[in-house]
């Protein structure tokens, strides 16, 4: 996780309610020395910045001479940072990077709601995407604070992700063909047909023995291997099959082939390291889902998707 802080550019000598007032001010200190706590790197001097206080009490405020003030001004500068002048000239920002799988619109829609979720505990999410099955290995690995979700039992495989209790989303699987020669009912029905999958979709990966399975790295991967005959049928979620025809493969003919072959929830993956966040984000989840902020989120989030070019 990091934080950005943003400091006061500028000094001045404040009223307080009229019984406090205090000086602030900012050095720029050229060359660079290295930054410590409460400096900020400035680009114009190439040195830092860093932010003092002093402060005083009494009711004569309006009657301080500006020769006075000059002397209180630098004064500040020869004072150390406290930790409570740093606290108050500066906002910081926390903030979470996590992973998320590419081209995957069930990704995008809960997105939308951890940023909001994020949010109302204080922290700015950022999402990197990356190719499905590489985005758990990264966020596994420490690249990120953790990953977008997956479904129940991924941290048996991925065991420094650890999900957040309350599920994010959910998932409907179910297979596609161009021209359905068979009704897929359970995958036993996909014994000895050439199916492709997504990688990293593991709920299909576990599976990939009972057929003979091709692997790509995305939806549009997957429906270009059905369309150019290299496989009979893939399966694959149903939201985010729905949504990738609907903007790329509108006029192929590919049909949804067969019944629901697997339903499960989703659940927001944070690394262990990242554990003192959970119970309060799960808290933020667990709101926003009896809410039904969930719902709203989700919609506005569909409809874009689905009007992009």
């Amino acid at each position: 996780m990091g934080r950005r802080a943003l400091i006061l550019a500028s000094w001045r000598v404040m009223d307080l309610e009229g019984s406090a007032w205090r000086v602030k001010a900012i050095r720029f200190r050229s060359p660079p020395i290295g930054p410590g706590d409460g400096d900020q790197p400035d680009r114009r001097s190439g040195g830092v910045v860093r932010c003092w206080s002093f402060v005083g009490k009494g009711s004569n405020m309006p009657n301080l001479t500006r020769g006075l003030a000059l002397v209180l001004f630098l004064s500040a500068l020869l004072l150390p940072p406290s930790a409570e002048a740093l606290a108050e000239a500066a906002v910081v920002e926390k903030t979470v990077t996590i992973s998320g799988a590419r081209n995957s619109p069930v990704h995008r829609l809960a997105t939308e709601i951890l940023k909001v979720a994020y949010a109302r505990i204080g922290y700015q999410l950022t999402v990197e995407f990356l190719p499905t099955r590489r985005s758990l290995i990264a966020a596994n690995a420490g690249s990120y604070d953790g990953e977008v979700g997956r479904i129940s039992g991924v941290d048996r495989e991925f065991s420094n992700l650890i999900p957040v209790p309350t599920p994010i989303s959910s998932i409907e699987v179910v297979a596609f063909a161009r021209k359905p020669s068979k009704y897929i009912r359970t995958w036993e029905d996909l014994k000895g047909l050439r199916v492709g999958i997504v990688r990293g979709e593991l709920y299909a990966e576990r599976r990939k023995d009972q057929f003979h399975a091709t692997l790509v790295d995305n939806y549009v991967q997957l429906f270009e291997v059905l369309l150019n005959d290299r496989v009979d049928v893939v399966v694959g979620i149903k939201l985010d099959a729905q949504i990738t025809i609907a903007r790329q493969f509108a006029d192929q003919g590919i049909r949804q082939s067969g019944a629901l072959l697997y339903a499960s929830p989703l659940f927001h993956l944070l690394r262990r390291e990242n554990s003192a966040l959970l119970s309060k984000l799960d808290g933020a989840l667990t709101r926003m889902r009896d809410s039904g902020e969930y719902q709203v989120l989700q919609k506005a989030a569909a409809l874009r998707l689905v009007s992009l070019d």
